[in-house]
């Protein structure tokens, strides 16, 4: 069976740019290995990521994330089994999202939390929002 959440964190401490660059090669590598795909958005001091793969090593990566001091205030917005990978054609890792496959993806991952009327959703919507906002050549 496969799973997928999602959640939103701030980082403890302000980190640079190569902090997160260092952070995310980690991760990357990591989640290669396990076979868990998924989408990073980072966005001023907040990070949204959506991690989805076998339930086990989706709850196993997801713990130790949880145990991880530099992450503070992590929201779950979806927890939750899943029939299909959404992000399947991604890894995670630094994407630009002007690519039209990464925001279809992301609209379904959006619809699917408003027509289940999921805890949290409107986190997820408000922090797309905000950054499609800020970023208008996106949409």
């Amino acid at each position: 069976m496969i799973k997928t959440i999602c959640y939103k964190s701030h980082p403890r401490g302000n980190r640079t740019i190569l902090e997160n660059m260092a952070l995310l090669d980690e991760s990357k590598k990591r989640n290669d290995t396990i076979g868990v795909v998924g989408i990073l958005v980072v966005h001023e001091d907040a990070f949204l990521q959506i991690i989805e793969g076998e339930s086990q090593k989706i709850d196993d990566l997801f713990n130790s994330i949880l145990k991880d001091n530099r992450h503070k205030d992590i929201t779950v917005i979806l927890n939750e089994p899943i029939k299909e990978y959404t992000f399947n054609s991604f890894e995670v890792d630094y994407s630009v999202l002007q690519n039209i496959d990464s925001l279809y993806a992301l609209q379904e991952y959006v619809n699917h939390l408003e027509v289940n009327k999921k805890e949290h959703s409107d986190v997820f919507s408000n922090f797309l929002a905000n950054l499609l906002k800020e970023h208008s050549e996106i949409s």
